[in-house]
């Protein structure tokens, strides 16, 4: 059988961390990176089209 003893200050600090885990300033925090990230992709990967080339697209189905 395992034992397993914790201090009530590290369960204190656990307790901390999952705290922040599940609060509304980690989601705000994760939304941020996840837009970064997203963005990052597809500016490196062409999808991501400059607004130039879109108003001469939207020009030419106006004929």
């Amino acid at each position: 059988m395992l034992t397993l003893t914790l201090s009530q200050s590290t369960l204190k600090k656990w307790r901390n961390r999952l705290d922040f885990l599940f609060s509304e300033r980690a989601a705000v925090i994760m939304g941020i990176i996840l837009s970064v990230i997203a963005t990052a992709y597809s500016y490196f990967h062409g999808y991501i089209v400059a607004y130039g080339d879109a108003e001469s697209h939207l020009n030419i189905a106006k004929r």
